[in-house]
């Protein structure tokens, strides 16, 4: 029997928007580097490709995990307009449970809108419109009791962030080890609250931007370690990934092919670290099957990986070899 992951966060409409017209640019942002691009008001900007899909940072982790083998479990939510039979309707069809993604009388389901350019880099507009409404009263009890693992991912208003509480206590109270993979957007907006709860979590995944700003700091290795997990992992684009447990640090080199689309790597990073750490508990293969579920997301337009579990084992275990992780000081 399957262990299951209880994913908390978004469900959204994606819009993906390719441009080879936008130009990514480098700027220093409070403690570290930012990459931005500008979009003149005063003429249009040609697009190569338009697509909508189904997205959020916990429905495309959750899809994921279940990809792989486990079973999942789901709280969202989404608006009473097209866009969330719309994500229902996806959901359905990914096999997902929808038992607790609420349908919220009055609200627009969240909307993304993903600018991408010829690198595969991208920028979001964002609407959160019911997510950001999604409150404590969306997580029972019995669904935390029933999981193996708590997964929190971006939760950024207030509402939410009582959630967010919630699902840590609860974790806590039920001995279930308790995942935190946040967006840059939560940690700008709950920093101070975030401090307070510094130890209450088992796994922290963030890529190298959102590590730098949390802890402030400018030396990967020193974000790494200022992380508030037991178990920390710092994704960093193609220098790879970088793990800290038990006293060791270590690092995971990436893959190197063409990127079409960022979008959704983190995602499924994470959906394929918890199904490694729920399936067999190690730590080096599941981040080295995480590294590679991620490298085949970005080979494609989209946020969800592609492909069926056999094809994504055969890719991992062809490309293993050249995940072997060093250990760093």
């Amino acid at each position: 029997m399957p262990k299951t992951a209880l994913y908390i966060g978004s469900s959204t409409v994606d819009v993906n928007a390719t441009s080879c017209n936008i130009r990514p640019r480098t700027r220093l942002h409070h403690a570290h580097t930012e990459r931005f691009v500008e979009l003149s008001f005063a003429s249009k900007t040609a697009l190569d490709n338009v697509e909508i899909c189904t997205g959020g940072s916990a429905a495309n982790s959750a899809y994921t995990s279940k990809l792989l083998g486990s079973s999942v479990d789901l709280v969202s939510a989404v608006g009473d307009d097209l866009f969330g039979d719309v994500v229902l309707d996806e959901l359905k069809k990914l096999h997902l449970p929808t038992k607790h993604v609420a349908r919220l009388r009055g609200k627009k389901t969240a909307v993304g809108i993903n600018l991408l350019c010829e690198s595969g880099e991208k920028t979001n507009l964002v609407f959160k419109g019911a997510t950001d409404a999604l409150d404590e009263k969306a997580l029972p009890e019995s669904a935390v009791k029933e999981a193996d693992i708590v997964v929190c991912t971006s939760l950024a208003s207030a509402s939410n962030f009582r959630l967010f509480q919630k699902a840590a206590r609860l974790a806590r109270l039920h001995h279930k080890p308790f995942v935190f993979a946040p967006s840059i957007t939560m940690l700008r907006s709950r920093k101070a609250e975030l401090d307070r709860m510094h130890g209450h979590c088992d796994v922290v995944v963030m890529n190298h931007e959102e590590a730098g700003y949390y802890t402030g700091s400018k030396e990967p290795l020193e974000a790494l370690h200022e992380l508030p997990g037991k178990l920390n992992v710092m994704t960093w684009d193609a220098k790879g990934t970088y793990v800290e447990y038990g006293g060791i640090r270590l690092h995971v080199p990436t893959l190197q092919v063409a990127v079409k689309d960022t979008t959704g790597a983190g995602d499924s990073f994470t959906g394929a670290l918890v199904h490694g750490l729920l399936s067999h508990g190690n730590v080096l293969k599941a981040v080295q099957l995480a590294t590679a579920v991620a490298c085949l997301n970005i080979q494609q337009i989209g946020a969800k990986v592609e492909g069926s579990k056999a094809d994504i084992h055969s890719y991992f275990e062809k490309n293993k070899a050249k995940l072997k992780p060093k250990q760093v000081h």
